[in-house]
């Protein structure tokens, strides 16, 4: 399906979905992930693919907010969070143009978040490649490139949000007021 949204709207619990190279446009107020699903990009999109075919690198998978809206908007009621179990891996998330969180939004959302690469995401507000409110992800071997905002060039927290962040790199991010990384 060119419909990615929509396959994870569909999906049931407890499964994945493999996500071919390409470039997929967020719609509406973004992507969105989903508890108990873990959604990997990277694939070659010929053929039937199995995991070890799987190579971002080789196979860019890109999500994109084509500089018109947000790439993710993970907003979820403090009664029921996203958690950890929303695993996203192995996807470029680029061109995101919004307030807050431009490339990713998350507000009661705490996803495990790996290989991933945040690249051109512009915030007029803070955080332009992702900003947490009472959220703590696990950031997991990510880059940060070249993402802008008024606070928090790649990432701003709020609300008592702690991500763990482990073995990324922060290149190039801009923030006009404070905080260039963070």
């Amino acid at each position: 399906s060119g419909d990615l949204q929509l396959m994870i709207n569909k999906a049931c619990a407890n499964t994945e979905i493999w996500v071919a190279q390409g470039t997929y446009q967020s719609s509406g107020t973004g992507f969105v992930l989903k508890n108990d699903l873990k959604i990997s990009g990277g694939f070659p999109n010929v053929g039937s693919p199995i995991f070890v075919d799987r190579n971002p690198n080789s196979y860019p998978t890109i999500l994109s907010g084509n500089n018109t809206r947000r790439v993710f908007y993970n907003n979820y009621p403090p009664t029921n969070p996203l958690t950890s179990s929303a695993i996203l891996d192995g996807f470029t998330i680029t061109e995101g143009n919004f307030g807050n969180g431009a490339g990713m939004y998350n507000a009661n959302a705490s996803p495990t978040l790996k290989n991933l690469i945040f690249l051109n995401n512009n915030s007029t507000g803070n955080g332009g490649a992702m900003y947490n409110a009472a959220s703590n992800p696990l950031i997991i071997d990510c880059q940060f490139i070249e993402n802008t905002a008024n606070n928090g060039g790649a990432i701003s927290n709020a609300s008592i949000s702690t991500p763990s962040i482990v073995n990324s790199l922060f290149v190039e991010n801009t923030a006009i007021s404070s905080g260039g990384a963070i």
